[in-house]
């Protein structure tokens, strides 16, 4: 009854911070992990105009705001506008599998994140491990088409980037094997082969 009620709670917060951010309004959530309070930072005003990717009422996300409140400190992730957040990723507790024997030393099973669920991959029957600590942050940029993908630490630091790209490229994060994978084409021979790159997350 205990692991049911924990994975239910596990869902509802990574369902409740995903819909505010798949319909780009302010999410807030608190990290299971370590306590920290996350909460989107929407651009309003004229300003806007120069980030969002969209009109009308529309305010893109542009930042992440992180308050601990462990020592009442809080920061903002990046140290200026780069342009609209497309996702964010945030690893914030072990859920069991429910089909494991609960005398098995190793526990098995797969990772909850809050938001940024749809670039998750990889995220079955994996031994259990430490929390990841880190951030992962995509930005949009409207006017070079650059997307950057940035990685912040849960407790200290500013962000820093990873990597750029352009679509029609993409990324995932490998939870299994902690990497994040960024999927690329090019021409090689008069033919479109793909590569993919790797990055420690």
């Amino acid at each position: 009854m205990k692991k049911l009620t924990l994975a239910l709670l596990l869902y509802l917060a990574a369902s409740t911070a995903m819909a505010a951010y798949n319909n780009n309004q302010e999410a807030s959530e608190y990290d299971l992990e370590t306590g920290v309070y996350i909460h989107t930072v929407t651009l309003n005003g004229d300003s806007k105009a120069n980030y969002s990717s969209k009109s009308g009422d529309y305010s893109p996300n542009v930042n992440l705001f992180v308050f601990n409140p462990k020592d009442n400190t809080y920061r903002h992730l990046l140290d200026k506008n780069y342009g609209e957040i497309t996702s964010y990723i945030v690893e914030s507790a072990f859920r069991q599998s429910s089909e494991q024997d609960d005398k098995k030393s190793v526990m098995i099973g797969s990772y909850v994140y809050l938001a940024g669920i749809d670039k998750v991959q990889n995220n079955v029957d994996i031994a259990q491990r430490a929390i990841n600590p880190a951030i992962i942050i995509e930005t949009y940029n409207s006017k070079s088409k650059d997307f950057t993908v940035w990685k912040a630490n849960k407790l200290a630091g500013s962000a820093t980037v990873l990597f750029s790209y352009h679509q029609p490229a993409q990324w995932h994060l490998d939870v299994k094997n902690q990497k994040i994978r960024l999927v690329s084409a090019g021409i090689e021979n008069n033919q479109t082969r793909l590569r993919i790159k790797s990055y420690a997350c």
